[in-house]
């Protein structure tokens, strides 16, 4: 910022997620539970999943989603529609607090369970979105720094491949 270099975030906004999901038969009551749940790790390890005051975070969760999606009133998940949700679709033998990261990873095979084949259904609407950022950057500027976990890198290497070509290594000191 000190000097002047754009910085651009790629993750798509919750608005186009729920709608890419809704592409592919989701609800946006699926999508702000699939959210809720997988805080569920991250307040546990940031110390703060407290099982007294676990209803009324996720309540005000499932609120802030509703708003930054534009999900409409009609249909807002409540706290009880999340509990319902979580009952209904959690084969993991977990109760919901002790979920973890594995229960929630994204894979698509025959043992995956709901929240992790709804996570691998939401993972390619993350991807295109972030793809099409960067290549967009790449119209815009001369330089580009793309800084992102390593595995979107992953999922993105044909994409970037049919962009620039075959990786080469290139060590550049300045």
């Amino acid at each position: 910022m000190q000097h002047n270099i754009p910085f651009k975030g790629a993750e798509p906004s919750d608005k186009d997620l729920t709608a890419g999901m809704k592409e592919l038969g989701y609800s946006a009551k699926d999508v702000m539970a699939f959210y809720l749940l997988r805080s569920i790790p991250v307040w546990r390890n940031q110390g703060v999943l407290d099982q007294s005051s676990f209803g009324e975070r996720a309540a005000g969760h499932l609120e802030y989603w509703q708003r930054r999606a534009g999900v409409p009133e009609t249909e807002m998940l409540s706290f009880q529609g999340f509990m319902g949700w979580f009952e209904k679709h959690n084969t993991t033998g977990k109760t919901l607090l002790k979920i973890d990261n594995n229960d929630i990873h994204p894979t698509i095979s025959s043992d995956a369970n709901y929240f992790q084949k709804l996570h691998h259904n939401l993972d390619p609407i993350r991807e295109r979105h972030i793809d099409t950022v960067i290549a967009k950057s790449f119209t815009e500027h001369d330089r580009v720094l793309v800084v992102y976990g390593d595995g979107h890198l992953v999922k993105s290497q044909f994409v970037f491949q049919k962009m620039f070509g075959e990786p080469g290594r290139t060590l550049q000191l300045t």
